[in-house]
């Protein structure tokens, strides 16, 4: 039996439940929160360099604290503490496709993802 390659899509409510930072800066920082929202997924460049591994976590938390009153280690934790936190037992159903029958429609993210995995285009360090 051939093994499959398995690949896994992290998008709000999938995985984990909210957004980046929500359930570790609300309600104790909803300024911050706030801020994040507006200026870091606001501009969707910066979001996207982000999660294409052009910026790192560390970078895009000292950008906040630069700009907010929490200091850049304080955000590093909570940041890290939000891994813990998501709730995977929250998923409502596992289903397992082969790439040759995906439902259809997919959610734009995933079927773009699955286009760029089967073109071999990645995000990959020497890419950057």
């Amino acid at each position: 039996m051939r093994p499959y390659q398995t690949i896994l899509f992290d998008f709000d409510g999938v995985l984990c439940r909210g957004k980046f930072y929500e359930k570790t800066l609300l309600p104790n920082y909803s300024e911050i929160y706030n801020w994040i929202q507006i200026n870091i997924f606001g501009d969707s460049k910066l979001a996207k360099d982000w999660m294409k591994g052009r910026v790192s976590s560390r970078n895009i938390n000292k950008l906040i604290a630069e700009h907010t009153n929490i200091r850049e280690d304080t955000l590093n934790k909570l940041y890290e503490q939000s891994v813990y936190l998501m709730e995977p037992d929250e998923i409502v159903e596992w289903r397992w496709f082969s790439l040759n029958s995906l439902p259809s429609p997919l959610f734009f993210p995933s079927a773009k993802m699955i286009e760029n995995y089967r073109s071999k285009a990645f995000y990959l360090s020497q890419n950057r």
